[in-house]
Parts: structure tokens; C-alpha cells; sequence
């Protein structure tokens, strides 16, 4: 059976809704950027990845999107991606200029979809 695809809701939407949430409930002052780069990642894993567990402000005004032991945080020129394991951090940055294309390598990395419900 075909599912529609009007009747699914875009559980990403609630990301977005945070990411409003965060701006509006703190007096920093987020750079455009930062916010079009959000938008430009939450587009990017809309389709292949599972909403993230957790939308925060990150240390600096930026977002931090978290699946279980991994996060990315974005910043107004970049994404900085941390994978926590056993006692460790690997870290890895991604040039990213809003509008660009999200690097292939950095979506790679992130948890991807295990069914039509995700």
C-alpha cells in the first residue's frame, strides 16, 4: 500500500521549531549564517537520518543536534561533528558557506533511518 505522504508529519519540523525555541529563549545573538546553516543540515538529513535526540544551543551562539554518541555543531562557517566514545572524543570540522551543498562525508556519519517511521 502507497503511503501518502501528506498524512506522514515531518518530524524534522519539530527540529526546527526548537532551533526557534533556543534563539527566542536566550539573549545571544545568533549570526544568519549559523541559523542558514542549520536549515542547510536539517535539509541535507531530512530524507536519510532520524530526527536528532536533542536540539541545544551549544556552548557559543551556535545549535548542537545529538543522536547517541554523536553531535554536530553549527557555527556561521562550519560544522563541527564530535563522535564520543569510550572515554574519548574524535572531532572533525566541515567548511560549510550557507546554501552550499552539506558535505556528502559529514551526512555520511550521521545515523541513518531504519524504517518509514523514523
Amino acid at each position: 500500500m502507497p503511503v501518502d505522504n501528506l498524512r506522514v508529519p515531518d518530524q524534522w519540523k519539530g527540529v526546527e521549531e526548537a532551533v526557534a525555541r533556543v534563539v527566542s529563549e536566550t539573549s545571544d545573538t545568533f549570526d544568519p549564517a549559523t541559523l542558514a546553516n542549520v536549515h542547510d543540515l536539517v535539509q541535507a538529513c531530512r530524507g536519510s537520518c532520524p530526527v536528532p535526540e536533542e536540539t541545544a544551543k551549544g556552548y557559543w551562539s551556535t545549535i548542537c543536534l545529538s543522536w547517541e554518541g554523536l553531535e554536530i555543531e553549527v557555527f556561521e562557517d562550519r560544522y563541527e561533528f564530535y563522535r564520543f566514545k569510550q572515554g574519548h572524543t574524535d572531532i572533525e570540522q566541515f567548511s560549510h558557506t550557507p546554501g552550499a551543498i552539506v558535505p556528502a562525508r559529514l551526512v555520511s556519519y550521521l545515523p541513518k533511518r531504519s524504517s518509514l517511521r523514523d
